[in-house]
């Protein structure tokens, strides 16, 4: 599956490891331009993250959809030169909906865990009448 571009993502630098029906991982180097006041990530950063992986592991099932809903639970800090590797996957397609997770890992610890909501879209992107 080719990602669509998205200049935000890749402002970034957030790299994509695999995309699979359903699944997606994504990668980031921890640089000095992510981190908040207090020298760790930055909450918006993990949620990206956590948006970016779920999204395309819900479009990997070949359907155009939007973020409704996200919802992230920090669970550790994150410094400067860390590696986080976020995983999303999707856990339940509807007609019009599609639930998802993520977990936001470094070095094998679970540094935020994540849930969103997609609303599935028609093949142009429009919302169809009801």
């Amino acid at each position: 599956m080719k990602v669509r571009p998205n200049p935000f993502v890749d402002s970034l630098g957030i790299e994509f490891l695999s995309i699979s029906p359903g699944h997606a991982e994504v990668r980031l180097k921890v640089e000095k331009r992510h981190l908040n006041p207090w020298g760790n990530l930055h909450g918006g950063v993990f949620a990206t993250l956590a948006d970016t992986a779920m999204g395309v592991a819900a479009r990997s099932l070949g359907r155009v959809a939007v973020t409704v809903n996200l919802s992230v639970n920090y669970l550790h800090a994150v410094q400067e030169g860390a590696e986080i590797i976020c995983e999303g996957k999707v856990i339940h397609e509807g007609k019009n909906i599609i639930h998802t997770q993520a977990v936001l890992m470094v070095e094998g610890k679970k540094v935020a865990a994540a849930s969103g909501i997609f609303y599935v879209l028609n093949r142009q992107g429009i919302i169809e009448d009801r």
